[in-house]
């Protein structure tokens, strides 16, 4: 359900085109709504195959593959590794859900800004080559940011932007799918505890600290 909810919102958000002003080629997509509600109601195994069956849709139906899909992928991939650390180091100190929820957004921004900066490096040098980019985004970043692109700041404009879309890209999604974890609509499809998957990991860690403080001659 949640892997057809992401590659019907990502195609609406195609269709729609919610562009980055300042670098036109990035949209802001829809379909990480599904994928990031699914990793906090569910869990990371849930998340990861809602992620690989889109991909896998996307690349049939010839959404601007390979580059799109697999620029995708990478970018849910490693917010949902650093959504899924942050989470599990958080729970090891605190036993508050919504520390739980910011520190994992935290790892999850680091770790998304690391690693498709480095992709992005990669596409812009050695793909689209460096004279396409300055040719193709002079005009918007100057027009809103009064930054005139030459060969030698293009590369850092560019990565600096495109980490900064990534960071509202997933920072909007995040927050939105937290509050969405608290709909009673959803709450009614979880167990019988009614915590969603980052609750519940919550939920052990207090459970683990009771236990501890009431053991006899602790």
């Amino acid at each position: 359900m949640f892997s057809a909810l992401a590659l019907i919102l990502t195609i609406i958000s195609q269709t729609i085109g919610l562009n980055f002003p300042l670098v036109p080629y990035l949209q802001f997509d829809f379909g990480e709504l599904a994928v990031l509600t699914a990793f906090l109601t569910i869990g990371p195994w849930s998340a990861i195959t809602c992620a690989f069956v889109e991909f896998v849709s996307l690349m049939a139906l010839g959404q601007n593959a390979p580059i799109g899909p697999v620029s995708k992928l990478v970018a849910i991939l490693t917010s949902l590794l650093g959504l899924w650390v942050g989470i599990k180091m958080a729970s090891a100190f605190a036993s508050n859900r919504n520390y739980a929820a910011g520190s994992g957004l935290v790892l999850g921004l680091v770790s998304r800004t690391v690693f498709m900066t480095v992709l992005n490096y990669y596409l812009i040098v050695y793909v689209y080559t460096l004279g396409f980019i300055v040719a193709y985004l002079q005009t918007p970043i100057r027009v809103l940011t009064g930054i005139a692109l030459t060969d030698s700041n293009a590369l850092t404009v560019v990565l600096g932007l495109t980490a900064l879309f990534n960071c509202i890209q997933l920072a909007m999604g995040f927050i939105v799918s937290y509050f969405l974890t608290r709909l009673p609509q959803i709450r009614r499809t979880l167990k019988s505890s009614n915590l969603a998957w980052f609750e519940s990991i919550v939920n052990q860690r207090q459970q683990q600290k009771r236990e501890q403080t009431t053991r006899p001659g602790q």
